[in-house]
């Protein structure tokens, strides 16, 4: 047999609350009988748990064990060695192997705090948090979308005092439509929860969150304005086809011209969140990246400059040399291509601190005019 850990798929760490997901590959030409994950708690004996178990009927399996480091009662320090076996169906003699074993060090949260901050640029925050704003923008566009095409319905009703069969089941696909856009509010509204509700890693993003949750909150008008449109529809549908309570068949006009102020109501709320959240995220995340801007292009220029200094001491110990050898003098012209590399490097930076500076005097002059007015 083959047995690989996919993911992590390497030594890893996490804070004492997260849920770490263990996926775990078997492959066997005879068929699997049985894949399990072996894990020790701070060097502790090894604990078995049977993840798959069969009768050879799957030559490959595929299994994902979800550690929930709450559960385990693990803190800071803490070690979770662990590693996975998969054992095929030999008749006389199964077969089994071991994957290769991986370590999970649990760290404090200002340990992740430390190390998220050295990896997450301004760009990357603001790219986390400006996918919430585009997915909001999509689903107001798509609320827009089915808006025209239920005030499109409205007007054929009016106009022939109902919905042809083709139209009906326009209707239909309509309504079925709303109830995915519903269930898509509530989805990212779910999601935009979830990130308020964990740490922030840097302090601006305390207000990110914040705002992020009143978002959320704010998402329920929306979702109730679509179930009333929902609802509508429905009853635009029954009165088309005869089906309301006194069987009698109605023009679906009046229920199809209220579904669509219902969408209306709805897609202004989410008009209404879009405008807020440029307003307190991704405005300031802009900001935020022109700052980072410059302090990225003074760490770059303190590295180029030390990178050039080392560079002429080299090219100076070369230079001295009375009859440099052919060796030293290969190594004295790569030294050479590497200076030139760095003051060109250096020059480009010159450039970029210019317009990163501009850009910031910019924002400075907006700032100073919104105080004005």
């Amino acid at each position: 047999p083959e047995i690989v850990i996919a993911e992590p798929g390497m030594d890893s760490f996490a804070v004492p609350d997260s849920k770490v997901g263990i996926v775990i590959d078997a492959f066997d030409d005879l068929g699997l009988t049985e894949v399990a994950l072996f894990r020790s708690h701070n060097e502790s004996q090894d604990d078995k748990k049977i993840l798959y178990s069969g009768d050879g009927d799957h030559a490959q399996v595929s299994v994902t064990e979800r550690l929930d480091l709450a559960d385990l009662g693990v803190k800071p320090g803490d070690v979770i060695d662990y590693y996975a076996t998969a054992t095929d169906s030999r008749p006389e003699q199964p077969q089994t192997v071991t994957s290769d074993s991986f370590r999970l060090v649990v760290i404090s949260f200002e340990e992740y705090k430390e190390f998220m901050q050295s990896q997450m640029s301004a760009e990357d925050l603001k790219k986390k948090y400006d996918q919430y704003l585009d997915e909001l923008k999509q689903l107001a566009e798509a609320q827009e979308e089915l808006k025209q095409k239920t005030e499109a319905l409205e007007e054929m009703a009016s106009k022939n005092s109902g919905l042809s069969p083709e139209e009906q089941k326009e209707l239909d696909e309509a309504q079925k439509a709303q109830r995915g856009l519903q269930e898509w509010a509530e989805d990212l509204a779910k999601a935009m929860q979830e990130e308020a509700e964990k740490e922030a890693i840097f302090d601006i993003e305390k207000d990110y969150k914040e705002s992020l949750k009143e978002f959320a909150e704010s998402m329920a008008t929306a979702m109730e304005k679509m179930s009333e449109a929902q609802t509508a529809m429905r009853q635009a549908s029954e009165e088309n086809q005869g089906e309301s309570p006194d069987e009698q068949k109605q023009s679906p006009a009046p229920s199809l011209g209220l579904a669509a102020s219902k969408q209306k109501e709805a897609l202004e709320n989410l008009q209404q969140n879009i405008e807020e959240y440029q307003k307190q995220i991704s405005e300031p995340g802009e900001d935020l990246e022109k700052v980072a801007n410059v302090i990225s292009d003074t760490e770059k220029f303190k590295y180029l400059y030390l990178l050039q200094k080392g560079l002429e001491r080299h090219i100076r110990y070369y230079k001295d040399m009375e009859k440099p050898s052919l060796e030293d003098q290969i190594r004295l012209k790569e030294l050479s291509d590497q200076q030139k590399e760095v003051r060109e490097a250096l020059n480009q930076l010159k450039n970029e601190m210019r317009e990163h500076a501009d850009e910031l005097d910019r924002l400075a002059e907006e700032q100073d005019l919104g105080k004005e007015g």
